[in-house]
């Protein structure tokens, strides 16, 4: 899924950004990760029929996945870096 087709069928509650944004912010993850999070984010609340990411799709990922299934290499932009674009 490209970064476009994220922001148009990954669309999160206010709830689920302040979580993501602070999440990764206090774990310094790439926008990569960002990325996989919201579409396995996506992948819940599909699965429950939202239309809508809520906050309990964002944080069962973060409750269920260890942290080195949503981050990634160094090397990636960070979130910080991510949105300033």
């Amino acid at each position: 899924m490209t970064p476009r087709l994220i922001r148009k069928y990954c669309v999160v509650d206010s709830a689920s950004k302040a979580l993501l944004e602070n999440a990764l912010t206090r774990l310094g993850l790439s926008a990569r990760a960002y990325d996989r999070i919201l579409k396995v984010s996506r992948t819940l609340a599909d699965m429950e029929g939202k239309d809508k990411i809520e906050s309990g799709h964002v944080s069962e990922l973060y409750n269920t996945a260890p942290s080195t299934a949503v981050s990634g290499p160094e090397s990636e932009q960070t979130w910080e870096e991510r949105k300033r674009h």
